[in-house]
């Protein structure tokens, strides 16, 4: 089993006297990196098989969006590294892809089965919520990926996931104030 644990930091439009109601905003011509580490480890039938540390370094553009900015099409360009130890052997490894897809204001993305990334999709997904510190949801997720290195199968593999977040406030970075919801799902 692989368990995951992400602390998000948002750059959002926050509208609410009493909490905060997320959504995401496009604008045409908007250009943006990202750059995410993430530590994986990873569980086969309950035994401990390795970890992994994931270094993802993403850019993207919005392409187009509607007239209010509540969806967008994002063209992205990932590489990704990953180092393990363990059980298994030391490696390092980097790749490449290219992705275009469409998002809407909730986070939900519209993508063609020929795209291995984004990896994890539908997350963060947002619902008209009005959040506090310490408010909680759940949504459906979706994890995809590419398994044609190690399997030979060359469609993106693909299942839904349960994914469940927790606002924990605001909190700073480089001096700019974000919201922080905290992700976890099991796969």
């Amino acid at each position: 089993m692989k368990k995951i644990v992400i602390i998000l930091f948002l750059f959002m439009v926050s509208i609410s006297v009493f909490g905060e109601i997320f959504s995401y905003r496009y604008i045409k011509g908007e250009k943006y990196k990202i750059i995410s580490v993430v530590d994986e480890t990873v569980y086969i039938d309950g035994l401990y098989h390795h970890k992994a540390r994931i270094l993802n370094k993403i850019s993207v553009e919005v392409l187009n969006s509607s007239e209010d900015g509540s969806s967008g099409e994002l063209e992205a360009n990932y590489s990704t590294s990953e180092e393990r130890s363990g059980n298994v052997r030391v490696y390092s490894l980097a790749q490449e892809y290219y992705s275009r897809f469409n998002r809407d204001s909730t986070g939900l993305i519209d993508i063609g089965p020929d795209f291995f990334m984004p990896v994890v999709r539908n997350v963060p997904l947002f619902d008209d919520g009005d959040y506090k510190p310490g408010d909680t949801w759940s949504s459906k997720g979706y994890e995809v990926h590419d398994l044609r290195n190690g399997y030979g199968i060359k469609e993106a593999f693909g299942f839904p996931i349960d994914v469940d977040y927790k606002y924990l406030g605001k909190g700073t970075k480089d001096g700019k104030e974000y919201d922080i919801i905290s992700i976890f799902y099991s796969v």
